[in-house]
């Protein structure tokens, strides 16, 4: 059976492609391959990569949306299942425009959205602050002693 992943953040500084007075365009690392991350999870690079080209065709459509923050459980298991799986619109933030595998690391190109939520993004990133991404997506998971190994298929 499936299980719904959300990982804790990788925290680093992005790094600013272009900006504009409403946009940013930016690079940083969203998560952690072939090692134990934070969460004591570790993503092969195949599951990963088989996980993020099922995304290809949300990116090119500029489709592929993130939210700013984790959505808070409500304490309902069905309905938080669903919650955590979906992005909801009206929480958008950024848009992922592409990816890139390098040094056991993902990298995501992104765009804040003209949204409210994109506006705070466009903040902290002038802020220069250390933003965290996490991943959500659904797998099985291979139970070790000291880590849970991602299987494919993810679902991302």
């Amino acid at each position: 059976m499936s299980s719904l992943i959300i990982e804790q953040s990788i925290m680093s500084e992005a790094k600013m492609i272009s900006e504009t007075p409403s946009k940013a365009i930016f690079r940083c690392p969203i998560q952690s391959v072939d090692e134990v991350n934070q969460n004591n999870r570790m993503y092969p690079g195949p599951v990963l990569k088989e996980g993020m080209g099922s995304c290809d065709s949300r990116i090119k459509r500029r489709a592929f949306y993130s939210e700013l923050d984790h959505p808070l459980p409500t304490g309902n298991q069905q309905v938080d299942g669903v919650r955590q799986t979906t992005v909801a619109l009206d929480r958008v933030s950024h848009i992922v425009r592409e990816y890139e595998f390098k040094n056991k690391l993902l990298y995501g190109e992104m765009e804040t959205t003209s949204t409210p939520n994109g506006g705070i993004l466009l903040g902290l990133l002038r802020d220069r602050t250390g933003l965290g991404f996490s991943m959500r997506g659904m797998a099985e998971l291979e139970r070790g002693p000291d880590f849970n190994k991602v299987k494919a298929p993810l679902t991302i």
